[in-house]
């Protein structure tokens, strides 16, 4: 026998034979098999040298045991040559043991013993397959006749099958008639019995009254209530009698009264929830058609105790009055009483949906009744409790807060009654009452709540203008008693504040307009910030009047110790010089203030940059949010990021979507706002801002300008009138019978006090250089030009470091345009002055020269270029009489030196001419 092998040990326990060969060869490689091993004349690379020489090699018992293993493995392995345990096996054991030679044997009977080991199993394999192939060929005759009978059988029951269709068609043709016919006397014996019923239905309307009110006297109602929806129905065969008017009267009556008969039962049974009074009740009131009657007695003694309740609320007066603090207060409850009288709503409703499922067919359109019931007639109506508390100057406040109530309101509503299945079929019979099959749909309720604030929603920039301008005016108060520097710090104080009232507009927009009032958010804004401006202005502008700088007529004024002519001024160098001490120490406290002003200006523009940077935001934000309420339904989570809560209300979304907020201007808002970027600004309001802030800003440059540049004005008011410019110069006899004058051409005061004036700028100047309003918006100062700010723009070289350099660099640069600016401020007004002067002599002459000579001298040492103008002017004062008139002359002609632009201003030339009194040609 050939030894066994255990098929797990080859390819597992569940190896088929099929897997078995595939297994031995992998756990075998063809140079360390047996030397005769059939499987090996079956691999891919099987080689007959190699076989050969592998046999002839294997030798001794190990060989001899290896080989007799392998041949029970082929025969498992190999299917073909497998069909049963005691076929085709690989040999006996004799076979096996000569497959290897033995001890002793040479390499020719080696050999021998291989050809006749292959020879024998090849007969073998020959006779097991004839043996096997001649099974098959009986088997196959033995299938053909089975399927042959299967054939044979299939088509006498297709015959018979044929036969059952044609004898059942032939039942249907004889029969149809006759269920027919039968059919239509099922009906006319309906009818019959219908009409008869009718009939006899009208014979009883004799009887009627007198079988009701028995009914009456023994309290079967429901009875009485079947009785009459029978009358009913008789009625319409009625139609056309002439009594069915008399009949329709007598059925009225006993409806009607079998209505306030039961109708003290059912207040009594709604009020104490007795469900199945109520059930009884409902079924009576719905036979006898007055349904509409039976929820009017459930709407009202549900809604009674609202109604107490909301007189109190309509009554009551606001939470809090209006104040200083209060305006802008936002944790303020001005709403508490309607959020309260909410509260209660959605108390009542949590109760009565679940007990109404049980009497009801259904329970959700009966609540949705229900709320607009109570909505819709509370007296007086919220429309007019709102609209009187928006008139107060928190109106809008109040609005919004309760707006919000009504939101929150609006959404538990919501989700109590999306717990409530729709019956659509049962509620039909109750849209006698609550309208149309419409209302099964639409939630009228929804509409009595939210359209009272669709008004103050649509007109909600006024509401928003008129608070901002209140808040804005209770936060700059003023005392008339407050000084200048108060009154300016009061003002740096407030900018916070300023902008604190500004953004919480934006919560109001979104709560009452969940961004859909954009436009009149941008509106009101800008209103709003052109409006502080306004009022920084007219701060500003009292406190020019107050300080002297300016009169209430616009003109600009000295004080009283140089206001007078120049014939008053004759008082003492030393009390000058005092006076002149004390004003320049008022002038620059008035320098500080003005500064502060300025300085508001920048923190205020530093603001606004912040201010538009979240008014873009919140704009973003709002687009999102508009989308959002667009898509019907939302998605929940999108919501959630949006911070959608107070209107996930299909009521409140709705009623915005179908506003006259919802427009094309807004939508162009909205695409604009995704396409700019901040620096562009916000379409409608950043314009006009930021024009009315650069404005101001030039208004208080202005100031700051004028309290240092007074100082000058003061100085040089007094000179076109001083006497001493018409007048000779006195003089005295001396040897020789000389006139000799009595005093040298010297800088009269008034200049030289101009010129010390000018040149302490500097160091007072020095005290702000860490003001960084000095430097603010430093363009806008006067009588500069786009030169000054390239000069004083450091030329770096290339590659050089800007952290190294100092910086207190731009607040030295500033000094020195406030310092060119106020220098020639100083020319032009003293160029103007001198133009005043009436009339001019010689020695008159020769002392202005003198003075401009001492001034020019003051600006070439603080290095400040003379203007064209004084230039001009000094040129025309030191001609001569006859080089005026020929360079006059010559510049008529055309034939003036270039060079020489001493004669350019012909007006200038002219009008000196005048003063000096020198006669021109032309």
């Amino acid at each position: 026998m050939p030894l066994p092998i255990d098929p797990a040990s080859v390819a597992g326990d569940d190896a088929s034979p099929e897997q078995l060969l595939p297994s031995l060869l992998k756990k075998q490689p063809y140079a360390s098999r047996p030397a005769i091993d059939l499987a090996d004349f079956g691999h891919p690379s099987f080689d007959p040298k190699s076989w050969i020489n592998l046999a002839l090699n294997a030798t001794g018992p190990d060989a001899a045991s290896s080989t007799a293993a392998a041949a029970p493995a082929l025969a498992k392995s190999d299917p073909i040559l497998t069909q049963s345990d005691s076929q085709l096996s690989l040999g006996s054991s004799d076979s096996s043991s000569r497959v290897v030679a033995g001890p002793g044997l040479s390499t020719e009977q080696h050999v021998a013993q291989l050809l006749t080991q292959l020879h024998l199993s090849s007969q073998d394999a020959a006779y097991k397959l004839h043996q096997l192939a001649k099974d098959m060929v009986g088997s196959i005759s033995q299938s053909y006749h089975d399927i042959e009978y299967i054939r044979q059988d299939s088509r006498a029951l297709k015959a018979l099958i044929q036969t059952a269709k044609l004898e059942l068609e032939s039942t249907q043709t004889q029969t149809g008639s006759a269920i027919d016919h039968l059919g239509r006397l099922d009906v006319v014996r309906g009818r019959m019995e219908q009409t008869r019923d009718a009939l006899k239905e009208a014979e009883n309307w004799n009887s009627l009254s007198i079988e009701i009110e028995g009914l009456f006297d023994s309290g079967d109602y429901h009875k009485a209530a079947l009785r009459l929806k029978e009358a009913q129905k008789s009625l319409g065969l009625l139609a056309n009698t002439a009594d069915y008017s008399a009949r329709l009267e007598l059925l009225t009556k006993l409806q009607n009264q079998l209505e306030i008969t039961s109708s003290t039962q059912l207040v009594s049974a709604l009020a104490e929830h007795d469900t199945d009074t109520v059930k009884r009740l409902f079924e009576i009131f719905e036979n006898i058609q007055k349904s509409d009657q039976f929820f009017y007695y459930y709407f009202l003694s549900k809604k009674t105790p609202l109604m107490r309740s909301w007189t109190s609320v309509a009554s009551a007066s606001p939470a809090v009055s209006p104040g200083p603090s209060s305006l802008y207060d936002v944790d303020t409850q001005r709403a508490g009483a309607l959020g309260q009288f909410f509260e209660q709503i959605l108390i009542l409703l949590n109760k009565e949906y679940t007990w109404s499922a049980l009497v009801f067919p259904n329970a959700k359109q009966i609540m949705n009744g229900l709320l607009y019931e109570i909505f819709a007639t509370v007296d007086p109506s919220l429309a007019n409790v709102l609209t009187k508390r928006a008139a107060a100057d928190d109106g809008l406040l109040f609005i919004v807060e309760a707006y919000q109530s009504a939101s929150k309101l609006g959404c538990q509503i919501e989700k109590l009654l999306s717990m409530i299945q729709i019956d659509f079929k049962s509620a039909y019979a109750l849209s006698t009452h609550l309208g149309s099959s419409e209302s099964l749909t639409s939630d009228r309720w929804q509409t009595a709540l939210f359209e009272p604030f669709l008004s103050f929603q649509t007109h909600y920039g006024d509401q928003e203008k008129k608070l901002l301008v209140r808040q804005l005016l209770e936060v700059l108060q003023t005392d008339a008693r407050t000084d200048f520097m108060e009154t300016t710090q009061m003002m740096t104080d407030t900018t916070g504040q300023i902008f604190t009232i500004a953004e919480g507009a934006f919560a109001r927009c979104r709560t009452l307009t969940s961004g859909f009032g954009a436009l009149d958010l941008i509106a009101s804004l800008r209103y709003y910030f052109v409006k502080v401006v306004d009022q920084y202005r007219a701060i500003v502008q009292q406190t020019r009047y107050d300080i002297g700088i300016e009169s209430k007529a616009g003109a600009k004024t000295g004080t009283g110790a140089h206001s007078s002519a120049a014939g008053t001024a004759t008082a003492s160098s030393d009390a000058l010089e005092f006076a002149n001490s004390d004003l320049a120490t008022q002038e620059w406290s008035n320098f500080q203030v003005g500064l502060r002003v300025l300085g508001v200006c920048c923190s205020f523009s530093k603001r606004m940059k912040v201010f538009e940077g979240q008014f873009c935001t919140w704009l973003a934000h709002m687009k999102r949010r508009v989308e959002f309420i667009h898509e019907e339904p939302g998605d929940p989570a999108k919501a959630d990021a949006l911070d959608l809560e107070e209107d996930s209300c299909q009521g409140a979304r709705s009623s915005l979507r179908l506003s006259t907020l919802n427009s094309f201007a807004l939508s162009s808002l909205y695409e604009q706002v995704g396409e700019r970027t901040v620096a562009e600004g916000i379409p409608g309001f950043s314009a006009e801002v930021r024009s009315t802030l650069a404005g101001f800003t030039g208004y208080a440059q202005r100031f700051v300008f004028d309290t240092m540049f007074s100082m000058i004005e003061k100085h040089l008011m007094d000179v076109p009138v001083m006497p001493l410019w018409g007048a000779a110069l006195p003089t005295t006899t001396g040897p020789f019978n000389l006139q000799v004058p009595q005093f040298s051409f010297s800088p009269q005061p008034y200049i030289t006090r101009i010129g010390e004036y000018l040149v302490t700028l500097p160091h007072q100047l020095e005290l702000y250089l860490e003001d960084e309003a000095l430097a603010f918006s430093i363009r806008g100062l006067p009588y500069l030009k786009e030169e000054d700010f390239q000069a004083e723009a450091p030329a770096s070289e290339p590659g050089a470091e800007s952290s190294g350099a100092d910086p207190s660099d731009d607040s030295l640069e500033a000094t020195h345009l406030w310092i060119t600016s106020v220098c020639r401020g100083s020319m032009v007004q003293y160029v103007n002055v001198i133009m005043g002067i009436r009339c001019l002599s010689e020695d008159g002459r020769k002392q202005l020269l003198a003075d401009i000579g001492y001034i020019s001298n003051v600006y070439d040492a603080m290095d400040i270029e003379l203007v064209v103008s004084l230039r001009r002017l000094c040129g025309l004062l030191q001609a001569t009489v006859d080089e005026y008139q020929s360079q006059f002359a010559a510049k008529l002609a055309g034939q003036a030196a270039e060079e020489n632009d001493t004669f350019g201003d012909l007006d200038m030339v002219r009008r000196v001419a005048g003063i000096r009194g020198i006669a021109l040609d032309g």
